[in-house]
């Protein structure tokens, strides 16, 4: 079975539970159970758990996969990328990468974490690797320069 696909904020919300101490058996065993108030414990004033939940309820097999196997985003944002480095990897923007419009410059990963990227980044984006760093560019950009 391959990758997943899920919407950016389902995986965004599962990177900020694993970057929280959740393991992924924690994870599955409350999807399993319906235990939303494990995940009520992790809302904030920018992410909430609702709409996960009730996705998660009705396509419980596929989150379920999307966390034990694998995921790949449905489309990135740029916004959206930007959070979900930040809860993958723990990577800040304009500290840790740079970010012009419709790209992310310079983020230096190692080994799991780029693979980890190719997995889960969305096709709307090319994942480029020079000199011991990572580009990210939205796709129509790159064809437009790369032309």
């Amino acid at each position: 079975m391959g990758n997943i696909r899920i919407s950016q904020k389902s995986a965004i919300l599962i990177e900020r539970l694993r970057a929280q101490g959740c393991s992924d058996e924690q994870l599955v065993k409350w999807i399993e159970n319906d235990d939303n108030k494990q995940f009520e414990k992790f809302n904030d004033d920018v992410y909430t758990f609702d709409t996960f939940l009730s996705y998660a309820k009705e396509y419980k097999e596929d989150i379920k996969g999307a966390i034990q196997i694998g995921y790949q985003i449905t489309f990135n944002t740029m916004g959206g990328l930007r959070y979900w480095i930040e809860n993958a990897f723990g990577l800040r923007e304009e500290i840790d990468f740079l970010a012009e419009e419709g790209k992310k410059l310079g983020l230096k990963l190692n080994s799991d974490q780029k693979e980890k990227l190719k997995r889960c980044l969305a096709s709307n984006w090319v994942m480029i690797e020079k000199n011991g760093c990572v580009d990210l560019i939205v796709y129509a950009i790159w064809l437009q320069d790369n032309n």
